[in-house]
């Protein structure tokens, strides 16, 4: 489905091409950037926020599914460890 709704935004003179897909073969590739981590970190912030946490400096925890071998959960770590405290590690 990813690489036929790729196929149509060229056809259809999309602006943005094939980057209109994140996936490992067409588009963006996501596990090269971490797009959808980047996604999943920032609302992650924003919601932890709403609750009065600053990802940036409280401490807090962390739980992933799929383990860090996965391009989601592998690049949310990376992200998280660059952006936050390390406290605890």
């Amino acid at each position: 489905m990813i690489e036929f709704i790729a196929r149509q935004s060229v056809k259809r003179g999309y602006i943005l091409g094939i980057g209109i897909m994140s996936s490992k073969e067409i588009g963006i590739n996501h596990k090269e950037y971490g797009v959808t981590s980047r996604g999943v970190i920032k609302f992650a912030e924003v919601a932890m926020r709403e609750i009065g946490i600053d990802i940036r400096r409280d401490s807090f925890s962390v739980r992933f599914t799929g383990g860090p071998n996965g391009d989601v959960a592998g690049n949310s770590m990376r992200l998280l460890l660059e952006r936050c405290p390390r406290q605890g590690f």
